[in-house]
This record gives structure tokens, sequence and C-alpha cells, in this order.
């Protein structure tokens, strides 16, 4: 089943979920409910398998450089 494209509010509430988040927009949880990707779970929010699958295929945030310079002042 392909969902539609998601939108910069959904992906974050997408990651915010995958991360456990306890704290989401609910027009953007009513949103992934809809497309099937999140469900209800104990008190909260869990992802579907289908919302795990899509979660994976977002786009990893790349690495700062400055993230990857050694630090000198010791």
């Amino acid at each position: 089943m392909d969902t539609p494209a998601l939108t910069a509010a959904e992906e974050v509430a997408l990651r915010q979920i995958a991360s456990q988040s306890i704290s989401i927009d609910p027009k953007m949880a009513r949103r992934l409910v809809q497309l099937a990707l999140m469900e209800r779970f104990r008190d909260g929010f869990r992802l579907t398998p289908l919302g795990a699958q899509r979660y994976k295929q977002l786009p990893k945030a790349p690495l700062q450089l400055s993230a990857l310079r050694p630090s000198t002042a010791f």
C-alpha cells in the first residue's frame, strides 16, 4: 500500500513516535493514524509495521562537520 508523501510536520511527528516521544501534536497524531502509520498503544502511540517501514525510508540527518572535528581544548 502506497501512502501519500508526508509533509515536513508529518515527518517530524513520525520521527517523534519512532523515538518514543510522549508529546506529539494531536493534529499530526490523527493524520498519522489516518494514514495507518501509527496506532494507539497503551497510554500513547506506536508505529504500525507500515509506519516503521516508512520511518526507515526517511532521509537520515546529515552529520554536522563540527561534530567530526577533534577538540584541541583540554
